[in-house]
């Protein structure tokens, strides 16, 4: 099982300002603001915005685990083995992108 603890929304790399698009883009954001993001990616595709969502993904099982073992390390004063174990569980950290909407 994962967790998001994260995520990003960005245009495409291809993106063109255009008097259009800026009025998508600004009608899009007042959606996302609302927590709509449906209406948003919906907004941006009819205007033909390629949108990228990236999701920060932590295994839950796997980050329990390690940090249980951190705090057993910590109190016995083992510090630097304590790091090195909470440095592996945030390395598990899977990213997912996704193009949600294709560009023109």
């Amino acid at each position: 099982r994962y967790v998001v603890i994260n995520a990003t929304v960005a245009l495409s790399e291809d993106y063109v300002a255009t008097p259009e698009k800026e009025s998508a883009i600004k009608s899009a954001n007042e959606k996302l603001a609302k927590g709509d993001q449906k209406g948003a990616i919906d907004t941006l595709r009819l205007a033909g915005i390629g949108v990228i969502e990236n999701q920060y993904l932590m295994p839950l099982n796997q980050t329990r685990k390690a940090v249980a073992q951190a705090q057993k390390l910590l109190k016995s004063g083992k510090y630097y083995e304590a790091n090195l174990v909470l440095k592996g569980a945030e390395e598990g950290i899977v990213v997912d992108s996704e193009m949600l909407v294709a560009g023109n």
